[in-house]
């Protein structure tokens, strides 16, 4: 798992020419953090107590959802 501190940090090291999703930006609001992240990646992740826990899933099943969001995000243009 990975705490919620260091959320922003390792999105710094993975994506370093990404910045971090706007919706958060100035956030400091108690839990707006977590609310985002399971708002956003609920499907494979989950929050217990301060950490970020990956749910157990295959590779092909995040391919299989990011192609539904792709494809859903296109017809709504």
């Amino acid at each position: 798992g990975l705490d919620l501190c260091n959320v922003k940090k390792k999105w710094a090291q993975v994506w370093p020419t990404v910045a971090f999703p706007d919706e958060m930006k100035g956030t400091r609001k108690r839990g707006g953090l977590s609310e985002f992240i399971q708002l956003m990646a609920g499907d494979v992740v989950e929050i217990v107590g301060l950490r970020v826990i990956a749910k157990h899933c295959t590779q092909s099943q995040v391919a299989r959802y990011a192609m539904e969001q792709r494809s859903s995000s296109t017809k709504e243009r």
